[in-house]
């Protein structure tokens, strides 16, 4: 099975998934600017005869099992790992990293 790429210039296929003109724009700048393409992969259940696609954004599978996709769930992702791109990039966040590593790391070392 060949797999099918879909870059941030696919509006055509991007419209078809997410609901408004922004949800796409929003998609579409997320894949420009991180250099992200979605991989469409062919599926097949061999049990019950169903076909599908696996929709494939950053490794991860936003079909669930190929079968269950729908456009929130690239919005979703693209959202949380756009907000933490931004946060991580914040003075706070970095604070509060180094804080939950010294906790982590007194943590395990009082329970070993």
């Amino acid at each position: 099975m060949k797999d099918t790429i879909i870059t941030s210039k696919d509006l055509k296929w991007l419209y078809s998934k997410l609901e408004t003109t922004e949800e796409v724009e929003e998609v579409s700048e997320y894949m420009r600017a991180n250099k992200l393409v979605i991989t469409l992969r062919d599926c097949h259940d061999s049990q019950s005869g169903w076909n599908g696609q696996n929709v494939i954004l950053e490794g991860k599978d936003l079909s669930g099992n190929g079968y269950c996709f729908n456009g929130k769930a690239l919005l979703n992702h693209v959202r949380h790992h756009r907000n933490h791109l931004e946060l991580s990039k914040t003075a706070e966040y970095k604070t509060f990293l180094e804080l939950s590593k010294k906790y982590f790391d007194t943590w395990r070392y009082l329970n070993n």
